[in-house]
Order: structure tokens, then sequence, then C-alpha cells
């Protein structure tokens, strides 16, 4: 599968990408600019965070998992990675509308709820981290399984 660049015509369909460019400035003279982001990111009251380490391993997708309740944030945090992802409504049968990003180092997705993903791959040979954002309770409640019937090799 070939890797596509991030941009939000492509990734439009599973999600937003979270930029500087896309969250109007608030006032130039003041000393720092809040940004409030929660009309972007559909969470409960109540979220959680986590770092993910990615391991390097070989780009082989077996399966995806998806959050009903719930976006999931992702931010590459010391390196670049590889975020592959499908639409809520891919019955994953075929991979037709499977997707590989890249996500840089620095850059933010903002995942909509139900879109299937897994676990973003390094682009180089040592572990990467990003920062998870998403609803609280979703890794214990709200995870979602499907096995792939031939894998994804990027």
């Amino acid at each position: 599968m070939k890797i596509q660049p991030l941009n939000q015509k492509n990734f439009s369909e599973f999600g937003e990408i979270l930029t500087m460019d896309t969250i109007p400035n608030v006032k130039e003279e003041n000393e720092f600019d809040w940004h409030d982001t929660a009309g972007m990111i559909k969470l409960a009251p109540l979220c959680c965070t986590g770092l993910l380490s990615c391991r390097s391993r070989e780009r082989r997708v077996e399966k995806m998992e998806r959050h009903h309740g719930s976006s999931e944030v992702i931010v590459a945090l010391d390196a670049d990675m590889v975020l592959v992802a499908s639409p809520h409504d891919d019955e994953l049968a075929d991979h037709s509308r499977i997707r590989a990003f890249l996500l840089k180092q620095g850059q933010a997705v903002v995942m909509k709820p139900d879109t299937w993903h897994w676990i973003p791959f390094p682009v180089n040979q040592y572990d990467a981290h990003a920062l998870v954002l998403f609803k609280d309770g979703t890794g214990a409640n709200d995870l979602h399984f499907r096995e792939l019937t031939v894998p994804v090799i990027l």
C-alpha cells in the first residue's frame, strides 16, 4: 500500500488535521494565545490521555480497531509515523478504502468516532511516541477489533 501525504483533502473521510492553520488566532498583541479545540474534538466531559510507544516492526496490518463513543486524537511527538485508517462504514472485507498517511513529528490528527485504525508504524528503525487523547474509559470499554481477511502490507 502506498503511503499518502497527510492533508485535509486526503484525510477528510477519517477526521481532521489539527494544525495552527486550522485554528483562528486570538489576538496578536497577547503574550500567548490559547486555542480552544474542544469544538473540533468530539470528546466527553471526562477524557484521558496516554503516551503510546509505537515499536519498530514489520509494516503489516492484520487487524484494525475503532471506538464507537469517542474521537481519537494522535499527536506524533518525537518522530514521523505512518497511520493506517479506514472510514467508519467500511466492513473491511477488502482493502479498497484503507489508507496509510504520513504523520510527521509535531502533527496531530483528530479521527472521527468509529474510524478504523491501527497502531502507527515508526518511519525509522526506532520507537516513535505519540500522545493519544480520547474519552475516559475508551481503552477499557470501547475497543472494537476486526481481523482482516488478508493483511495490508505497507
